[in-house]
């Protein structure tokens, strides 16, 4: 203490970094500390040597605070060419948002949380599509992806270290760990030797970087001060490293590829992605739903009619079916030979969607949705009556059974029905 309070009274700081005056209740009575902060300093036995620094995730403006005079004579950046990081934003996923309070004295307020909830679990099991997957979180949201077949949970502050996801096939992280004010505060102070006030969070544009060599801007919050902006990132971002890096990613090879999802709204990562998308645009809609049960008309006036829960008009079928482009992609992918058979039926197994305007996203390529839980077989059919055309629809192998009595029920007695094969054959 006394060599602390010597250090600032010979110092040309106006207020003390390392001497903090607190004032703590105890049974009652409040009681004035005198905080000392300070760190332990590294021996210039050390400090003279060479020195190789192998940490993945330290700032290196921090570690200048324990070596001032270090020199960075060569960065080495370790590639994993078979992981693939895509951010998604738009979801807020802080840990207020997510904890679910008391049932019994808040229920609209329970009902919202647990909404949220649903709502991510529904979104990470689209993620997942049945593969082997990590999810890493906030310890209170782990329960929310219990009873999920093929996935882990764990959450960060107890994954350092854990080498025994290496084979996993997807891994999404969830949030970030984020230091309070006044650990930031703390921290700060004892590092610099000043003192480190946070002062107001505010929206700061900071850079994604892409692994083409683009950038793009993404307001997040900040503080600030520079130094607590520091000392936050270095945890919060440093915590997502850590988290990324249980999939063992510079391991993987194209035998054994792994696909990141970070579920991250007000921060960027230290490291390239290859897409940021909207979570608008990858959680699962009424198209998901449509394909999940094994029957998609091609035109959306028949899907209104088939699945009166999922649009509730024609109207909307067909907004969703534009909004969404996947549909139309795999029915472009078919196409009519002269004798009336289809000559791609298996073409539209690997098609994505497209964004609104029509335009390829690479969010929402074939990385992330290759299956659409469809076989290759395709029907036609024509409802009877006058001006009636002939349209189709794609079957799962599970509907192709009922998929007739299903449509017809729908839509109204069949003038023609014909299920095509993927090898253009046909049969009534």
């Amino acid at each position: 203490m006394w060599k602390t309070l010597e250090e600032f009274l010979n110092g040309h700081e106006d207020i003390a970094g390392r001497l903090i005056l607190e004032t703590v209740i105890e049974n009652g009575v409040a009681a004035r500390y005198l905080r000392v902060l300070g760190k332990k300093e590294i021996h210039k036995t050390v400090t003279a040597l060479p020195l190789l620094h192998g940490d993945a995730t330290m700032e290196i403006e921090l570690v200048r605070h324990h070596l001032p005079y270090l020199t960075v004579l060569q960065e080495i950046d370790v590639l994993a060419p078979h992981e693939r990081i895509t951010q998604i934003v738009g979801l807020a996923v802080g840990k207020k948002i997510l904890a679910l309070p008391d049932e019994a004295k808040h229920p609209a307020a329970y009902a919202k949380q647990q909404a949220r909830r649903n709502r991510l679990r529904a979104l990470v099991i689209h993620l997942a599509r049945g593969r082997r997957t990590l999810v890493i979180s906030q310890k209170h949201v782990e329960d929310v992806f219990d009873e999920i077949p093929n996935l882990d949970a764990a959450h960060f502050g107890a994954i350092e270290g854990l080498d025994t996801y290496g084979n996993v096939e997807v891994l999404i992280t969830i949030g970030r760990p984020m230091p309070s004010p006044s650990a930031i505060e703390i921290s700060g102070s004892a590092l610099t030797g000043k003192p480190v006030m946070v002062g107001k969070r505010e929206k700061q544009q900071r850079p994604v970087r892409f692994k083409d060599g683009t950038e793009r801007l993404l307001q997040c919050n900040g503080y600030e001060n520079d130094t607590a902006n520091l000392i936050c990132g270095a945890i919060a971002e440093g915590g997502v490293l850590q988290a990324l890096g249980r999939s063992r990613a510079v391991n993987r090879t194209a035998e054994n590829p792994v696909e990141a999802f970070v579920i991250l709204d007000d921060l960027t990562l230290p490291v390239p992605i290859d897409a940021l998308v909207h979570v608008a645009d990858v959680e699962p809609n009424e198209i998901d739903a449509m394909m999940a049960r094994g029957l998609v008309p091609e035109w959306p006036a028949d899907a209104a009619r088939l699945y009166p829960d999922l649009f509730k008009d024609r109207k909307a079928a067909d907004y969703r079916y534009r909004r969404d482009g996947r549909v139309p992609a795999m029915f472009a992918a078919t196409s009519y030979s002269a004798n009336g058979h289809t000559s791609s039926a298996g073409a539209y197994s690997d098609f994505g969607r497209t964004s609104a305007r029509g335009e390829p996203n690479d969010a929402k390529n074939r990385y992330s949705y290759s299956a659409f839980w469809l076989t290759s077989m395709l029907c036609r059919f024509k409802v009877s009556g006058r001006g009636q055309r002939e349209r189709r629809a794609l079957l799962s192998a599970e509907i192709v059974p009922n998929a007739k009595a299903q449509i017809e029920a729908a839509l109204g007695e069949f003038a023609l029905f014909e299920l095509i094969t993927g090898d253009g054959r046909s049969s009534y």
